[in-house]
């Protein structure tokens, strides 16, 4: 199969209203560090499409909830957009628990046919820390090379599907006076219907850094 074809019709992640479905993360040396669960909280058609607003609540290692967002999915014209908070990482946020969090920039796109090789564009995402109206950090994280590789089945603890291979770079940039760079590739697996099944994170010399997997899916 060299390509892939999708419509409004059909959900990219789980979107009807009270849908869930949890993704947890490991380390390289596979232990737990976390895991976010989402909760569609209103999920209802469009003049073009479909949206969904989506509760986003993470977890320590130890199911310590550690913060909540929003986030939201929609699909226009059978293009869908996928908010950036899926990529905020819950480890990079538990040190700012308790204050005001703004995130702002691009979602990440999906055209409605996908084809093996194809690139697709690229995405920011800029994350505002406050404390009482003083700044405390700025995270940026800028997304790039998204492209389509294959189709491969994956197996993960929430069952077995067939999925889209996509590949992409990152770079994370955390403070702005000194600031902490991180460029690192990543690789994941998308299944039409259920969303992100399984990605995995290198770092540049290509060390595994990471991996995340779906771990629960209630439609």
């Amino acid at each position: 199969m060299n390509s892939f074809s999708q419509n409004c019709d059909t959900q990219f992640y789980p979107m009807s209203t009270g849908n869930e479905f949890e993704l947890s993360s490991y380390d390289a040396k596979e232990k737990l560090s976390s895991k976010t669960h989402y909760t569609v909280t209103n999920g209802h058609s469009t003049a073009n499409g479909f949206e969904a607003h989506i509760k986003v609540d993470n977890y320590d290692d130890k199911d310590k909830l550690t913060g909540t967002n929003e986030m939201n999915i929609s699909c226009t014209d059978n293009t869908y957009y996928v908010d950036m908070v899926m990529y905020l990482s819950p480890e990079t946020m538990e040190g700012y628990e308790g204050m005001d969090v703004t995130i702002s920039g691009d979602d990440l796109q999906y055209p409605s046919t996908l084809s093996v090789d194809q690139t697709l564009p690229d995405a920011t995402m800029v994350v505002t820390v406050t404390n009482e109206s003083m700044p405390i950090m700025t995270i940026t994280m800028n997304i790039t090379n998204r492209k389509v590789e294959a189709a491969e089945n994956v197996i993960v603890p929430a069952g077995s599907f067939e999925c889209i291979k996509m590949s992409y770079d990152a770079k994370v940039t955390i403070g702005n006076i000194f600031p902490i760079v991180t460029n690192m590739h990543a690789i994941e697996w998308i299944h039409f219907g259920s969303g992100m099944i399984r990605s995995e994170s290198y770092k540049e010399n290509g060390k595994l850094m990471g991996y995340t997997v779906l771990s629960m899916i209630k439609k």
